[in-house]
Parts: structure tokens; C-alpha cells; sequence
């Protein structure tokens, strides 16, 4: 495969390429701060399933602040919103029988398991307990 039509580029190109893919591959960890996006890479990355699962593997669990006013149930962390009677915590849990099935519904599921406004998972990692 060439970049650009010119062979010289594959050289150089597909090796960053591979490198990338190895470096993720092997420095990997599921924390707080993992963003949506990072962890689908992680997932195409084929990232080990145990850097893959948050802490309360199985069941998935999360904690979240709901908007009353939103007609679209968007979840949110208690630190994204302004503290006030708009917003109300509530909990979500789900069992999955095997960790393909948890990793799928972490990545298909957006809605449920990760903020709307900062990305970032809304359930227990292990670095850091929402609770």
C-alpha cells in the first residue's frame, strides 16, 4: 500500500501505522479519563479484555445525574451540571454473561454508559470510584 502513490512513503507510513497500534496494544488502561473515541480504538486495537473492563465487571453498573427538562435521556457526571432541582442521580445496571458482551455493550450503548458531555465513562474504573 502506498501513501500518495509513492512507494517511498509506504515505508515510512505503514511502520508509524504499526507502532501506533503496538503502543496502545500494550499501554492501554480503562480510567476515568478514557474518552468514548479512545476506547473504541482500544477495542479495534484488540487491547487485552482485562484492560477493557471497568471494575464492576459483571455486572456493568453507573451512577448518573438525569435532566428532568430533557426529552432525550442524557446521563451526565454530578461534576458536569450546575447542582440544582433540574437534576436528579439515578443508577443503571446490566448483567453480561461474558466479557465480549460487556465490552460490546460498552461501546454500542453510548448512551447508558458514558457522559454526554464530557465522554468519559460514567461507571466505577480503577483509578478512580464515582461513588
Amino acid at each position: 500500500m502506498c501513501a500518495y502513490g509513492n512507494p517511498r512513503h509506504s515505508d515510512v507510513w505503514l511502520p508509524i501505522e504499526f507502532s501506533i497500534s503496538l503502543s496502545i496494544y500494550q499501554s492501554f488502561a480503562l480510567t476515568s479519563k478514557t474518552l468514548y473515541h479512545q476506547y473504541l480504538y482500544a477495542v479495534e486495537s484488540n487491547v487485552p479484555y482485562h484492560k477493557l473492563l471497568p471494575l464492576t465487571f459483571s455486572p456493568l453498573q453507573c451512577t448518573f445525574v438525569l435532566d428532568k427538562l430533557c426529552a432525550i435521556s442524557k446521563r451526565f457526571h454530578n461534576d458536569c451540571v450546575i447542582p440544582s432541582e433540574r437534576y436528579w442521580s439515578s443508577t443503571y445496571a446490566s448483567f453480561c454473561a461474558s466479557q465480549e458482551e460487556a465490552i460490546a455493550t460498552l461501546c454500542d450503548e453510548k448512551s447508558n454508559w458514558w457522559c454526554d458531555f464530557c465522554n468519559t465513562p460514567l461507571f466505577k474504573t480503577r483509578n478512580c470510584l464515582f461513588f
